[in-house]
């Protein structure tokens, strides 16, 4: 999805999503109008359009526009084990433990479904820095504090979302602050300009 600005990081990535989905039978959805036009920041366009996507797959990649994948050779799916709805990979560096949602596996079902219900409702964080990725950290349980510099954020009491949750490999959303030795997926999240964005993106794409 690319909404406003973000519509520029999506010409870039999506013909990598393109040959992934097509390598690895995937059906790639990129929404024609917001999702979620009722909400100025538009990180919860993206928990929008999961909610209307899970009743009809039986699985779901979600990736970033800010996201390319540069190894397709790997389905993602594999990496998840069957007892577990969500995947996604927790960074840690700056002696910091967080996970990120921008590149999320998801068994679709029962589980899938709550927890993505949930996190929309999660309104406390509409205004906050973070948004859906801090709904999500409340809901696996960490304890964070991402208004201050540098952030906070490690795991608290594990909850029973957690409990479900498996986190993969950093090459599966490959950050300048926590990088794969092997990417998989590089990901350049708004922690930097937006012109530094798209040129770390376009270099990510250019080394493959």
């Amino acid at each position: 999805m690319g909404i406003g600005k973000h519509e520029e990081f999506l010409a870039v990535t999506r013909p990598t999503f393109e040959r992934y989905a097509a390598l690895h039978g995937y059906e790639l959805r990129v929404p024609e109008a917001d999702p979620a036009p009722d909400r100025s920041h538009k990180q919860w366009a993206k928990v929008a359009f999961i909610n209307q996507l899970l009743p009809t797959c039986d699985f779901l990649l979600w990736i970033d526009c800010d996201a390319a994948i540069i190894d397709c050779s790997t389905d993602i799916a594999d990496a998840l084990p069957r007892r577990r709805f969500l995947g996604i990979v927790e960074h840690r560096y700056a002696g910091q433990r967080i996970p990120n949602t921008g590149v999320m596996a998801v068994r679709s079902g029962r589980s899938a479904r709550r927890f993505f219900g949930e996190m929309w409702n999660h309104t406390q964080y509409l205004e906050t820095r973070w948004h859906d990725n801090a709904a999500a950290l409340e809901m696996l349980g960490y304890e964070f504090e991402t208004e201050t510099e540098p952030v906070y954020c490690q795991p608290g009491n594990p909850t029973r979302w957690l409990r479900r949750t498996h986190f993969l490999g950093n090459e599966w959303n490959s950050l300048p602050h926590d990088p794969a030795l092997t990417p998989r997926i590089v990901h350049v999240t708004g922690a930097f300009p937006f012109e530094e964005r798209m040129q770390r993106l376009c270099g990510a794409l250019l080394a493959t």
